[in-house]
């Protein structure tokens, strides 16, 4: 995703369930869809519930990708 001008990312809709979040810069299109990569950032990233119905808040700062 792409951040808004003032730099919060935002999306709606997604189901009910426990997602992970990392917030990276310097990152190739279709790096996000490797298995590799995402292993590479598990540790930076930060787990996150939803419940239907409510409106969850993280704050994130950028990082660097891990090497």
């Amino acid at each position: 995703m792409r951040p808004a001008a003032d730099g919060t990312f935002s999306t709606k809709e997604l189901p009910a369930g426990t997602y992970r979040l990392a917030v990276l810069n310097d990152v190739e299109d279709r790096e996000p869809q490797r298995r590799e990569f995402l292993e590479s950032i598990y540790n930076a990233s930060v787990e996150v519930s939803l419940t239907a119905g409510q409106t969850t808040r993280q704050e994130l700062r950028v990082g660097r990708r891990p090497h």
